[in-house]
């Protein structure tokens, strides 16, 4: 071998060195006696090691019991297999979190170490706002269900699975149709909606439901698109809210209102007709006073019914 191809294996592997230096990832390779051959600085600095306490060492020497048994276990399957290994686990002692990758390879073994902290964390966030949200939604009397485009179940409330057990005599299942749970007279006009809140519309609508035990229910429907990053809509939210109670109080103040406008107002306005005719001049004073009287009443009556009426209409 010549002076040269010294220098340029000198200089290859001074660069390779360089690069794994610089990468982001943990980089070490280990012979077959599990010997360190390769570290980086990143894996170095990850595992709070120095080059001279790993560097043709054992790979198990400075490791922890625990993660011991993780790298061995590894190393077995990878050695059977052939195949890339995978696993994650937790550093305690600078609360990190790595992905391990082990790439077998015929002089040994390649470790990455990758830190993946901030997605763990990132998780763990989520999965408080997720329990946090499912516990607003389960506090409520409203059903919440979530389903994807097809209209396939993803999740839903516990106002959701109680009401299903009552009105349909079922459990609630992810994975089931929504469309399955609508009234034969109510499906088309819930199916067209959908396909709108597809498109990024939000939709709201009122009406009597009949359901399978009978029961008659007014109920308000809305459903709402819900976007993904790149603002297109992959699931759609359903709330359903029990009006039956406010809507039949409705009817009922409606019914009174009549009854007190039309049925009170007739024998109202045939009061106000005579006390119009009536000749004042043929009255003595005690009568004409109460005569006063009787129509300030009956005019005072009559504001009332109109107020009525217009509260009605509006």
């Amino acid at each position: 071998m010549t002076q040269e191809f010294y220098s340029s294996l000198i200089n290859y592997t001074r660069l390779t060195n360089e690069v794994l230096d610089i990468i982001k990832e943990g980089f070490l390779v280990i012979n077959h006696q599990k010997e360190v051959i390769k570290v980086n600085k990143t894996f170095l600095k990850y595992l709070e090691f120095s080059e001279d306490e790993i560097l043709g060492r054992s790979l198990f020497s400075p490791l922890e019991p625990q993660k011991v048994s993780i790298y061995k276990d590894m190393i077995h399957r990878a050695s059977r297999s052939q195949e890339v290994q995978e696993e994650v686990f937790y550093l305690e002692k600078n609360d990190t979190w790595f992905r391990v990758f082990l790439y077998p390879f015929e002089a040994g073994y390649i470790f990455v170490l990758r830190d993946i902290t901030d997605k763990k964390r990132q998780e763990v966030i989520l999965r408080k706002s997720e329990g946090m949200l499912k516990a607003i939604l389960n506090s409520t009397s409203d059903i919440n269900i979530l389903v994807d485009t097809d209209g396939k179940i993803l999740s839903f409330n516990k106002a959701a699975q109680e009401s299903c057990k009552v009105l349909y005599n079922q459990e609630m299942q992810e994975g089931q149709n929504i469309f399955d749970y609508a009234s034969s007279d109510a499906v088309d006009t819930i199916k067209y909606n959908f396909k709108k809140v597809l498109d990024g519309m939000p939709i709201s609508s009122e009406r009597e439901l009949n359901f399978p035990n009978g029961t008659k229910l007014w109920v308000q429907t809305r459903m709402f698109p819900v976007f993904n990053d790149n603002q297109g809509v992959w699931a759609v939210s359903f709330n359903y809210t029990n009006i039956d109670k406010l809507k039949r109080q409705n009817a009922s103040l409606e019914e009174i209102a009549y009854i007190q406008s039309h049925t009170i107002r007739r024998p109202l306005s045939s009061i106000l007709g005579l006390i119009d005719i009536i000749d004042k001049s043929k009255l003595d004073d005690e009568n004409a006073k109460l005569f006063e009287y009787m129509k300030q009443a009956a005019q005072e009556l009559d504001t009332v019914i109109h107020a009525i009426v217009k509260k009605t209409e509006s």
